[in-house]
């Protein structure tokens, strides 16, 4: 472990004992979910014909904001059957939110543009890493980035304000030890036509495109 990482943990663990009061807080309000800070939100541009970020990690309990940056229209359509949601057309400067509540990579695409498409992974409080537990691995990526801004949940950021900090700290103690199971998808009828329709919407995707 590096020499700035052992500093952070050390100057980090005494906290431990004076955060418990707030970390049972956030356990009891939240439940596995970060949302100590509350914002607890993601944005997501969608522009040149790109959704930006196209790759996004956020904690399960966290939404993701679309907004269409392009003067075309577009969708945000769900290929998941953990998460289902479409946005149905979005004219330019349209808005779409989504509320995540499942582990796990959910990808996604814009229905009537070929190769448009991303992914939202859904994590639990506080891991970093994707292995689906909260543990020290998790602690040493927060000290490595304690107090620096520009960071993504992958670097500690786990409420999402672009700010590694005390917040973090606290959600992270709140979930130490934590491992998080993806919850087993039994799909209901509207689900399974919903399943039908997605090839339906690739083949539509590819006459738009031409292909």
């Amino acid at each position: 472990m590096k020499l700035r990482q052992l500093t952070a943990i050390a100057v980090l663990c005494p906290c431990m004992e004076a955060l418990a009061c707030e970390a049972d807080y956030v356990a009891a309000a939240c439940g596995p979910v970060a949302c100590a800070s509350g914002v607890n939100r993601a944005d997501v541009s969608i522009l040149a014909f790109l959704f930006q970020p196209q790759a996004l990690t956020i904690p399960v309990g966290a939404t993701v904001h679309w907004l269409n940056n392009d003067p075309s229209d577009h969708t945000v359509t769900s290929l998941s059957s953990m998460e289902l949601f479409d946005s149905g057309l979005m004219a330019p400067d349209a808005e779409f939110d989504h509320l995540f509540q499942a582990l796990g990579s959910i990808p996604y695409v814009c229905a009537i543009h070929f190769g448009m498409d991303g992914e939202i992974r859904v994590r639990g409080a506080g891991d970093a890493t994707g292995d689906n537990r909260t543990d020290i691995s998790d602690f040493a990526i927060l000290a490595a980035n304690f107090n620096l801004t520009d960071r993504t949940y992958v670097t500690g950021d786990f409420d999402l304000t672009g700010t590694t900090n005390i917040s973090d700290f606290a959600i992270l103690a709140a979930n130490f030890n934590q491992t998080f199971f993806q919850r087993a998808v039994v799909p209901e009828p509207a689900t399974i036509a919903w399943i039908v329709l997605i090839p339906a919407l690739l083949r539509r995707r590819r006459d738009f495109s031409g292909g």
